[in-house]
């Protein structure tokens, strides 16, 4: 396991929380978010702690904010029920590149 950075890639989404479960492409659960915060262009930037094997800079992760109402369990998923779904990110380097 490692502690990498990550970034959503669409703004406006609802905040990840510790504990929140990170994905691969294809569903599997990879890691947590660790933490999670807005920079100053109001991107959201965080940190999850991942599977090293999952854990490249520029590959795709989708991070689920399990924070609000419960959604239909997928089992039990009935026409016009909502389901949880998961935001995009982007694994970032671990340290912030400086700007000059």
């Amino acid at each position: 396991m490692t502690v990498i950075r990550f970034r959503m890639n669409e703004r406006g989404v609802q905040p990840p929380k510790q504990g929140d479960p990170v994905v691969n492409r294809r569903g599997r659960c990879i890691g947590w978010v660790t933490s999670c915060a807005a920079d100053s262009q109001g991107c959201l930037i965080g940190m999850a702690y991942l599977e090293k094997r999952h854990a490249e800079v520029g590959s795709s992760i989708g991070v689920f904010n399990l924070k609000r109402k419960p959604k239909a369990e997928v089992s039990n998923v009935q026409l016009g029920d909502e389901v949880l779904l998961h935001n995009w990110a982007t694994i970032l380097p671990r340290l912030a590149l400086r700007r000059d």
